[in-house]
């Protein structure tokens, strides 16, 4: 046989995968020799054989190869010819370009039996894990996947462990995560004024409490979080107190799909998402109102997710199959890694269930909703953060780029070599702490994945804190502001890979709000957008926000400032209960005057008014009043026959009876579901008739819409308009992988500053 070698690099999502344990046993199996190794963010492999058996190694791989690896690039390489007959894995190599960092992966269901068979040396230790599942993201402190480069380092390996790790035949061979109760992390549980606990009393002493109905802290994977039995009012109630959370959802971890079918209706996607190694919170129907009201009051729906890790599938098993599980944060914070950064309400006042295994990087739980077959992600994190992203062609040879996104929902984008590196979801930057934490977390994020940008792009609005981040991280790099939605239609174009010399689509961005190039607030927004450029084609009407921010919180003020703009008289308003005892005159001024009265064409203010005539005063957390609109509307099984009218004024698309319709049918008896429906549907009506009117008077835009902005994650809303775009044989490109609120804005703004950095046809 004539001995042929090639060297064959693997870009993508391959490192902390078990790829090298399955390309060694892979190798074996073929008898192929040579060797396997990290380098940098890739794995690169040496096999020598027959030409004919490394093909098929390749089609093995790729076919075959573990389950949550993805494979970008394949680059082969033929090279001089040697006898090598064992294969072997060797050290990892540095090497330039981006790095790839594996996010953080569920328990298998191989480590899930050894934590509950009593003869297995992993016998409920929280700690177990293999090469296929466990921290990745959270625990490493740079490339490549290697258990010095993490701080498992910590805990050097027993002989037993140190010999499964050697063991090809072994499930736990190179698992750089693996641990035993002999070498690995342990447990301390410390009840406030009792003694300090270990090891497994810990964990019988925190379930104990669990099912005496007590809060505690437990340090998770990412970061510390709150926990109690979700079927506890007291205990939910004494949490919601202690996290100054009061109506806000909270999310509920159960132990197995099981108990996740009794609480919810569950689809076969929305199944298979929770049973994903991933594992996010997925937004479900609420099946068990108790529970909803408790948890999610005024939603209808619960966000729930399968127990991920060895310590919540014990704590589940020793305690109840339903727990809530929250960050440990005060309201502004950034969740704490470190007891030592824990609010002192808490570590004071609560039992702290620890581990001495570092959190090298804070991470929260990802959010997700399921339309159909498809998956939406609300909140990218855990499980997803910080996979690579393709750039999409055309972009590949653009300058490296750090681009800061906009002020809520933050995440940072790095991009490098044709990748977007986007950045697990950070919170809102409203805190001087929360500001500091985004800025650390940016030069570690450059650290860890080598990009070295060589410009920076943010968000146009100028107070943003991520403008001020932007301006302060420049030292002579040139910084370019980006309209923020012309940002959120690049996000959703390049989520779906669509190419630079592609031909602008229309994009309709309906969002709470972001600054337009008018010096107004955008949010009601029908463009023509592609990378490059973005031109307003129409919009939602602008009406003042009186009060300005608190006009976000009390949704009456956008009521008011519609029957205003419409010319209602105060004693007309007060038709709507929800004015009877409000200051219509006052405020009618200030709007008149202008008065702290921003002006904004948001379609999130139109969904508080409509909230408002149906009787929501206060908006109990970000985009509450919607959401409320849109459980009310689900909760109507009539069919909606008749819509709102609307009309346009030249660029200006509005309902010009909506306010005297809606009170209309409100004096006669009308249910809110039915009225929260009808809503909808002409919402979608306006939406779908404008875009097939001005995809017509537009003819050099492709036959394309996209839905983005925060709006559209309105499953009803997002719904309606599909439906009725497809029926135009319009393609429709809503938000998958990458968040359509602000948590992706970064990806999109990247993007721009990368077509931009090109030039080209303008």
């Amino acid at each position: 046989m004539t001995v042929h070698c090639e060297r064959i690099s693997l870009r993508g999502l391959v490192q902390g995968v078990g790829m090298r344990p399955f390309l060694a046993n892979l190798s074996a199996e073929l008898q192929l020799g040579g060797e396997v190794f990290n380098s940098g963010g890739d794995v690169t492999i040496e096999w020598c054989g027959s030409a004919q058996t490394i093909s098929q190694a390749l089609h093995r791989l790729t076919t075959q190869g573990p389950a949550s690896a993805r494979i970008e690039q394949i680059q082969r390489q033929t090279i001089a010819a040697t006898a090598r007959r064992d294969f072997k894995i060797s050290e990892s190599h540095t090497a330039p370009g981006p790095q790839h960092v594996s996010p953080d992966r569920a328990l298998c269901d191989q480590c899930r039996k050894e934590l509950f068979d009593k003869s297995n040396v992993r016998f409920h230790y929280p700690f177990t894990h293999c090469a296929e599942c466990g921290p990745r993201y959270s625990v490493i402190e740079h490339t490549a996947w290697d258990r010095a480069n993490t701080s498992l380092r910590d805990f050097p390996f027993c002989p037993s462990c140190e010999t499964e790790y050697h063991d090809h035949t072994n499930r736990r061979f190179h698992a750089e995560a693996s641990a035993c109760p002999d070498c690995g992390p342990h447990l301390t549980l410390s009840p406030p004024h009792q003694p300090v606990l270990s090891g497994r009393d810990a964990l019988l002493g925190a379930a104990q409490k669990l099912l005496q109905g007590e809060v505690i802290v437990k340090k998770g994977n990412g970061c510390f979080q709150l926990v109690c039995n979700a079927n506890s009012d007291d205990a939910v109630a004494t949490l919601r107190a202690l996290k100054h959370r009061p109506h806000k959802p909270l999310a509920v971890a159960v132990a197995s799909i099981d108990i996740a079918e009794a609480l919810a209706d569950l689809s076969t996607t929305e199944c298979e998402t929770l049973k994903s190694s991933s594992a996010p919170i997925v937004l479900l129907k609420a099946r068990d109102q108790v529970l909803a009201n408790r948890l999610a009051p005024g939603t209808g729906r619960l966000g729930i997710m399968l127990a991920n890790t060895p310590l919540q599938h014990l704590l589940h098993a020793l305690s109840v199959p339903a727990l809530v599980v929250t960050s440990a944060n005060a309201p502004g914070q950034p969740s704490p890694t470190d007891c030592r950064e824990l609010p002192e309400n808490l570590s004071r006042n609560l039992p702290i269930l620890d581990h001495n295994r570092r959190i090298v990087r804070r991470i929260d739980d990802s959010v997700v909703q399921c339309m159909g077959a498809t998956t939406h992600s609300l909140r990218r994190a855990r499980g997803y953060a910080p996979a690579a992203l393709p750039l999409p062609a055309g972009l590949e040879k653009a300058p490296s780029i750090l681009a800061l996104g906009a002020h809520q929902k933050a995440a940072f984008c790095l991009t490098a070599q044709g990748e977007a590196f986007l950045s697990p979801w950070l919170g809102d930057l409203d805190s001087l702490e929360a500001q500091e934490a985004f800025q650390r977390e940016v030069s570690r994020f450059q650290t860890l994945t080598g990009i070295a940008p060589q410009q920076i792009c943010h968000d146009a609005h100028p107070d943003y804190a991520s403008t001020q981040i932007a301006n302060a991280l420049a030292d002579g790099r040139p910084t370019e502001p980006i309209w923020h939605h012309h940002a959120h239609a690049a996000s959703c174009l390049a989520g779906h890979g669509r190419p630079l010399s592609a031909k602008p689509v229309l994009a309709i961005c309906f969002d709470g709000n972001g600054l337009g190039p008018d010096g107004t607030l955008w949010g009601g927004e029908f463009l023509q957008a592609d990378y490059r450029h973005f031109k307003r084609l129409a919009h939602l009407p602008a009406m003042a926000l009186p009060g300005g921010e608190n006009a976000m919180r009390e949704p009456w003020r956008c009521l008011l400032s519609a029957l205003h703009k419409s010319g209602w008289e105060a004693e007309q308003m007060r038709g709507f209960a929800v004015l009877r005892e409000k200051p219509c005159e006052t405020v009618s001024r200030m709007i008149d005057r202008s008065i702290n009265s921003p002006i904004s064409s948001a379609a999130g203010r139109l969904f508080d008014a409509v909230a408002a005539t149906l009787g929501c005063e206060q908006a109990a957390y970000d985009a509450a009043p919607a959401i409320e609109l849109q459980a009310l509307a689900e909760q109507c099984a009539d069919t909606i026959t008749e819509r709102y009218g609307w009309q346009t004024n030249q660029s200006i698309l509005y309902f010009p009876t909506l306010w005297q319709d809606i009170l209309l049918e409100l004096n006669e008896g009308q249910s809110r579901e039915h009225i929260a429906l009808k809503f909808h549907h002409s919402l979608a009506a306006l939406i779908t008739d404008n875009a097939v009117r001005l995809l017509a008077q537009n003819p050099t835009l492709d036959r394309c819409v996209v839905l983005s902005g925060g709006v559209f994650q309105n499953a009803l809303l997002s719904g309606l308009c599909e439906t009725v775009l497809n029926v135009h044989n319009i393609t429709v490109l809503t938000h998958q992988d990458i968040p359509a609120n602000d948590g992706g804005l970064a990806l999109g703004q990247a993007c721009i500053a990368a077509a931009t950095a090109l030039g080209g046809p303008h």
